[in-house]
């Protein structure tokens, strides 16, 4: 005995009941089973699939265009900064206009304000927290080259030495406290 095929089906797209007719044979010329999309809602997913690419490579250049602008870089340092001190846990209390007010240490002349095309360069302007219990605030950050933030990991003589000039300038400042034996 043939199995009965039911009026009406639920689309899982559009989330409603829908009669049978509405949707696509799965195999053609048997009338079951039939596609989990109703026919309206295949048609604008299949139109999506090839329109949405050329949207995202459009976006992309227009993102490209943005991130070269002086505004695109602070803007792009704000939101780095605002997203690791979320993932840290850390206070945050810059607003936009902050990162044009950070004091800029740059020993050699090195900072390229730009992302170095594929990927960041060694070179880029990077925010660095001096106390990161004091979270990401105005008195608290500098901005650096990106080689001497992550010098921590990996760093040669000329680096250490930049590395050093930054702490003595932090030092006579009175930012951070220089380094006594037997504390």
């Amino acid at each position: 005995m043939p199995k009965e095929i039911p009026k009406m089906k639920y689309c899982h797209i559009c989330k409603q009941w829908k009669p049978i007719e509405e949707f696509h044979r799965r195999y053609a010329g048997k009338d079951w089973p039939r596609h989990s999309g109703c026919k309206a809602c295949r048609k604008i997913s299949q139109h999506n699939r090839y329109i949405i690419p050329k949207n995202k490579r459009r976006n992309r250049e227009l993102r490209n265009r943005y991130n070269s602008t002086e505004k695109g870089k602070i803007s792009r340092m704000f939101y780095g900064a605002l997203n690791r001190a979320k993932k840290r846990g850390m206070h945050f209390g810059l607003i936009r206009e902050d990162i044009n007010n950070i004091p800029i240490f740059d020993p050699f002349n090195e900072i390229v304000w730009s992302n170095g095309g594929n990927g960041y360069s060694k070179y880029s302007a990077s925010i660095d927290v001096i106390k990161p219990e004091l979270g990401y605030i105005p008195t608290n950050i500098y901005i650096i080259p990106k080689y001497l933030n992550t010098m921590k990991s990996n760093g040669n003589a000329r680096d250490l030495y930049a590395l050093n000039l930054y702490f003595e300038e932090l030092i006579d400042k009175g930012l951070i406290e220089p380094y006594k034996p037997g504390k």
